[in-house]
């Protein structure tokens, strides 16, 4: 294939995923991190962009336990709350859907309906068409997740009088 039926053959692709497999979500760019070496405190600025249909495609789900060497040499018996769930996503990103120039990076995420989704692994597709994104949700997870409170739709309002003839 030449690169110009390749392209379109990728953009024809995305399209009919995005019908059928669309999500809406978020996605949270970690734009820049400082730390307050006095207090320990760290601060995290975001941008946070809308993406109406990007393509969530379900890879696994496992639960994962975790307990420490001292749990277990003290107790033999399995404690309850030691572990939490582990799912595995995929994310399909048209990059028409993102600003012009945007780049994954390993410290973003991902948020579908309040959920955060981390970015383990970005892969491009060819012409930069878009993204391929590997992401772990971790349930019970103590995570804090951004909160949007910004508007990007706009809505265009009229106002107009007509001429009212009054009947005798």
């Amino acid at each position: 294939m030449n690169d110009k039926s390749t392209w379109y053959f990728i953009r024809r692709n995305l399209y009919s995923l995005k019908r059928e497999y669309g999500a809406q979500v978020t996605v949270c760019k970690v734009t820049d991190t400082d730390t307050n070496y006095i207090t320990g405190q760290k601060t995290i600025s975001r941008e946070l962009h809308q993406v109406r249909r990007a393509i969530m495609l379900p890879v696994e789900e496992s639960r994962k336990v975790q307990q420490g060497i001292a749990h277990l040499s003290s107790s033999k018996w399995f404690v309850s709350q030691a572990g939490f769930d582990q799912v595995k996503a995929l994310f399909v990103i048209d990059a028409r859907d993102l600003p012009a120039g945007f780049q994954f990076n390993l410290d973003d995420f991902i948020i579908v309906e309040g959920e955060y989704y981390r970015v383990t692994e970005v892969d491009e597709y060819e012409h930069d068409a878009g993204w391929i994104i590997k992401t772990h949700l971790d349930v019970g997870a103590n995570l804090s997740v951004p909160f949007d409170v910004s508007a990007e739709n706009t809505m265009a309002l009229s106002q107009g009088t007509t001429d009212v003839k009054e009947t005798p």
